[in-house]
Parts: C-alpha cells; structure tokens; sequence
C-alpha cells in the first residue's frame, strides 16, 4: 500500500437510503485516478471463484493485516478492523488507475470489468495506528 500524499475530490449521493452517485477521482506521485460506481440496491451474490457466501465475505472483507515497503526498503504492516458488512452489488460506471495502467497490469478496457462490486451503505471501521516496521 502506498502511504504518499495525494489530493482526492469525491462526491456521494445517496437516494432512496442507496448510492445513485459514488465518485471519487485522486492524483499522486502515482498517478491519476477515476473511480464512478452506482449501487444496484441487489444483496450481495456468490460471484465466480468461491463457493459460498460466506468464504466470499470472509476473503473479500475480512479484517486483515497489511504489509508495505518503507521508504528505507523496510517492511512495515497495519491493521484494519470493522464489523461485518451488509453488502450490495454495485455497478461500474468508470474506474481507471493509472498506476495499473502503467505496470502494464490492466488496460483501461480492463478496469471497467471487474470482478465484483460490492458496496455497503456504511461502516465503521479502525486502522490500528501507527504502521509498525517489523
């Protein structure tokens, strides 16, 4: 995960208690951003590579810890905690990371289907502060 500066402009709107607009667009040292989805109002489906739900909702969303390289070529980690989330698939109207583009991971046809879009109406969640050096 890349802890850099970057500068994000994002706008919500929530009709009928659900997103009719989720926008969020960003520019950092690594790149541009663009990422406009809407939710479907549909509960969350078994989606290709799992078996049930519950995996689904375990690998997806599970709280995890996380590793990234420092500055100094270090390896640090932090921890992400939430309750489990009431989901609800999400459709994409535009999502672009230049980053992807550029690590020749994705093109910019690719991005736009994704796997899965899952969206939650909110959540409360900590990121156990701050990132260790291990």
């Amino acid at each position: 995960m890349p802890w850099e500066y970057g500068k994000y402009n994002a706008s919500f709107t929530i009709e009928n208690n659900t997103y009719s607009e989720y926008s969020i667009d960003f520019k950092s040292k690594h790149g541009v951003g663009e990422v406009q989805l809407q939710s479907t109002c549909e509960k969350m489906k078994i989606h290709s590579g799992f078996t049930s739900l519950e995996e689904q909702l375990l690998i997806l969303t599970h709280p995890v810890t996380g590793y990234y390289y420092l500055k100094n070529g270090q390896i640090g980690s932090y921890e992400i905690w939430h309750p489990q989330m009431e989901l609800y698939e999400g459709k994409s109207q535009k999502i672009y990371f230049e980053l992807f583009e550029n690590l020749g991971f994705l093109s910019r046809e690719e991005m736009n289907e994704a796997h899965s879009i899952l969206m939650t109406k909110e959540i409360e969640f900590d990121i156990l502060m701050p990132p260790r050096k291990l």
